[in-house]
């Protein structure tokens, strides 16, 4: 019998492109069978530094083994900005105790807002207006939410 190889079938990704804060992250990876021991042959790191896997909010976990590989899933629950958005690495080694047995590498970015992103609804702003001068114009923009400040909001023109 061949013993199959140790093979990333599919590399580290998210769940989803952008978490809304107290949402659950999931990153996910898939080899093509169980590593010799999840927690050893597994180096998680965020923004550089070790990962906490004590925190009572990282769940680490592997799926059951099926003919498609076997599924890994680091969950960060309850998600805060300024304290889980990022970059996750995961460094993966065939043999726990062999720091040469490195062979995969992988790393994700973790943005976080606190809600919906900002998004233009409706806009009367084109490329390119012209006026005369002495005109007047008036330009709109509605936008899915408040603006807490009206200094966050930039008008630019272009200078040509």
């Amino acid at each position: 019998v061949e013993e199959i190889p140790l093979t990333v079938l599919e590399p580290i990704k998210s769940d989803k492109p952008e978490y809304k804060k107290g949402e659950n992250i999931n990153i996910t990876f898939k080899l093509s069978k169980p590593l010799t021991d999840k927690d050893k042959c597994t180096t998680w790191t965020f923004n550089g530094k070790p990962l906490d896997m004590k925190s009572k909010q990282i769940k680490y976990k592997e799926d059951d083994k099926s003919e498609n590989g076997v599924e890994y899933t680091l969950t960060i629950e309850s998600c805060d900005i300024g304290k889980n958005d990022g970059e996750y690495t995961v460094k993966l080694k065939s043999k726990p105790a062999d720091s040469k047995s490195e062979f995969y590498s992988g790393s994700v970015k973790i943005p976080i807002t606190d809600g919906d992103s900002l998004q233009i609804l409706e806009s009367n702003w084109e490329p390119e207006i012209k006026i005369k001068e002495g005109e007047s114009l008036e330009l709109y923009v509605k936008i899915n939410k408040p603006i807490k400040d009206l200094k966050d909001l930039i008008l630019t023109k272009d200078k040509n």
